[in-house]
C-alpha cells in the first residue's frame, strides 16, 4: 500500500467514506496514499481491505500492481480475492486485511523485543523475498515502510506500487542487491531493539556485519536461506507479542514468565531458553501460526481440569495402595471365580491390524502415515479437487491454504498443477512431541536428476482421524 496522507491532504481522493464499495459494506476510510485510497469492508466471510485506485491513477501502474500481486506465490502478501471495476470506471482490489501494524509501529509500541520475536520477524522475510526474487519480481521498496504484521503477529511485505519485474544481466543484479540492503537495513532496526538478556550483542552485531558483507560482496550472490539459517542458530524463535507488554506478567496463570514478557535471568548452562534452539527444522512450531500464543491459551483453558484430574488420579492411587494387600505368595488373597472359557480363536495374521489402521487413515508411524498422504496429495492435485484434500492436510494449516490456492488457480487455467516430486525413501522421523512429528526428505522439480534434490522438512499433527499434513519447509 502507499504511504498513507492526511485525510484531507487530497481532494480528489475521496473526501468521504461512500457507504458501499462492489457490493461490500464500508465500514471506514484506513488510509488515503498517492495512487490510491483503503476501505475497511465487510463481507459474509469476513473484514476485508478495499483498494481503489484514484480516478487518475496511472493505468500502467495499476496494471503492474495487479499483474504482481496475481502472480506472487502464497505467503509473501496479503492474499488478493478479486479485482473489480467501480461504475465510475475506477479500479477496486479485495484483499484479506492487514490487522496488524506496521513495523515502526510496533516497534515503537513496544520499544524493546526478545531475540526470538525477532527471529519470528526476519526468518519470513527473508523466505518471501527470495520467493518474490525466483518468481522473477522485484519488490522496488525494501525497508521497514513496506512490512506489516497480520493479526497473527507474522511480518510480511507490503506495498507493491513500486513491484516490477525483475530485469537481466547488470540490472538484476543491481536491483537484487538493492533490496537485500533494504533487509539489512530492516534487520539492523529490528536487531536494534532486542532486549540484552535474550541474547549475546556481540553474537547479533555478527550477524549484522554478516549480512552487509554479503550485500556489498561482488560478485553478488543471493543469501536469504543462509540468513535464515543464521537468524535460528541465534535464538529460539518466539510469537510475536503484538501491543505493550502486560503490566503484571503474572496475571497469566500457569504461563512461565518468559512467555508474558518478564525479564529473564542468566539462562544456567543446558536450559532450554534463551540461548539456543534444538534442530534449526523444529522453527515451524513459532513462526506465523502463533503456536506459543495458542499453547498457552490452551494451558490457561484447561489449567483447572488438569488440576482436578491429577488431584483425582492421586487420591484414588492412595486409596489403591492402601485398601490392597500387598504382593506375595497370594496365599491369603480369595481366588478369583474362574470365568467361562471362551471359544478359541485363530490370532490374526501378522500385520493385519497394522493393514488396518492404514486402511482406517491412523497410522501410528508418522513415516508410513507421510508417504500415503503425500501420495494422496499428489493424486487431489492431478485432478484439480479440493474436496479431496479433505483427510490429507491440516484445516486452516499453512500447507492447506497454499495448496487450495494452487488448485484454484489450476481450475481457472483449465491445467493440472503439481507440487514437487518427493522421494519416499527419503522420509525419515526428525523428532516426534506427542501429537506432532518433523520429518526430513527430500524433494524435486518434475523430471529434475537426482543431483538437484531438495532438502525440506514436514511437519504433522495427529487428531482423531490419524496423521494430517500441517507445513512443508523448504531450504
Amino acid at each position: 500500500m502507499d504511504a498513507p496522507a492526511a485525510s484531507g491532504a487530497r481532494g480528489g481522493a475521496d473526501a468521504a467514506a461512500p457507504a458501499h464499495l462492489a457490493g461490500y459494506r464500508v465500514i471506514r476510510r484506513l488510509a488515503v496514499g498517492r495512487s490510491a485510497a483503503v476501505y475497511l469492508g465487510h463481507a459474509d466471510a469476513g473484514p476485508l481491505a478495499l483498494r481503489v485506485f484514484h480516478a487518475g491513477a496511472d493505468a500502467e501502474r495499476v496494471d503492474r500492481e495487479i499483474a504482481v500481486l496475481c502472480g506472487l506465490p502464497p505467503g509473501v502478501a496479503a492474499p488478493l480475492h478479486d479485482v473489480l471495476t467501480l461504475p465510475d470506471g475506477r479500479i477496486c482490489l479485495v484483499l484479506e486485511r492487514d490487522d496488524g501494524p506496521s513495523l515502526a509501529e510496533f516497534l515503537a509500541e513496544r520499544g524493546h523485543i526478545r531475540a526470538g520475536e525477532a527471529v519470528t520477524i526476519l526468518a519470513p522475510l527473508a523466505v518471501a523475498l527470495d520467493r518474490l526474487h525466483r518468481h522473477g519480481w522485484s519488490h522496488g521498496a525494501v525497508d521497514a515502510g513496506a512490512v506489516r504484521f497480520d493479526a497473527a503477529g507474522r511480518a510480511h511485505l507490503a506495498g507493491w506500487a513500486e513491484a516490477s519485474p525483475l530485469a537481466t544481466g547488470a540490472e538484476r543484479t543491481r536491483v537484487l542487491r538493492a533490496e537485500y540492503a533494504g533487509l539489512a537495513a530492516v534487520a539492523r532496526l529490528v536487531c536494534g531493539a532486542v532486549d540484552a538478556g535474550s541474547a549475546a550483542p556481540h553474537e547479533v552485531q555478527e550477524l549484522l556485519d554478516w549480512l552487509g558483507e554479503r550485500v556489498a560482496a561482488h560478485p553478488f550472490l543471493s543469501c536469504a536461506a543462509e540468513f535464515e539459517r543464521r537468524l535460528f542458530g541465534l535464538a529460539r524463535p518466539l510469537a510475536v507479542r503484538l501491543g505493550r507488554p502486560d503490566a503484571d506478567p503474572r496475571g497469566h496463570a500457569g504461563v512461565p514468565l518468559r512467555l508474558a514478557g518478564q525479564p529473564l535471568r542468566p539462562a544456567a548452562e543446558g536450559a532450554d531458553e534463551p540461548n539456543r534452539p534444538p534442530a534449526a527444522r523444529w522453527r515451524g512450531w513459532a513462526l506465523p501460526d502463533g503456536l506459543a500464543g495458542a499453547l498457552r491459551d490452551r494451558l490457561n483453558a484447561h489449567r483447572w481440569p488438569v488440576v482436578v484430574a491429577a488431584a483425582l488420579a492421586g487420591a484414588l492411587f492412595v486409596l489403591a495402595i492402601t485398601l490392597l494387600p500387598p504382593g506375595g505368595d497370594g496365599s491369603a488373597a480369595v481366588a478369583p471365580t474362574p470365568a467361562p472359557a471362551a471359544p478359541a480363536t485363530e490370532p490374526p495374521p501378522a500385520g493385519a491390524a497394522a493393514q488396518a489402521g492404514v486402511e482406517a487413515g491412523v497410522e501410528a508411524e508418522p513415516v508410513a502415515a507421510a508417504a500415503r498422504l503425500l501420495a494422496r496429495r499428489e493424486g487431489c492435485f492431478r485432478e484439480s479437487s479440493l474436496l479431496c484434500l479433505d483427510g490429507v492436510l491440516d484445516p486452516g494449516g499453512p500447507l492447506a491454504v497454499t495448496d487450495a490456492a494452487l488448485i484454484r488457480r489450476a481450475q481457472l487455467g483449465g491445467a493440472v498443477l503439481l507440487p514437487d516430486a518427493v522421494d519416499p525413501a527419503s522420509l525419515s522421523l526428525v523428532e516426534q512431541n506427542g501429537g506432532a512429528a518433523l520429518l526430513a526428505l527430500t524433494t524435486g522439480g518434475r523430471g529434475e536428476a537426482g543431483d538437484n534434490a531438495k532438502p525440506a522438512s514436514l511437519l504433522m499433527i495427529r487428531g482423531e482421524a490419524g496423521w494430517l499434513l500441517r507445513e512443508l519447509f523448504d531450504y
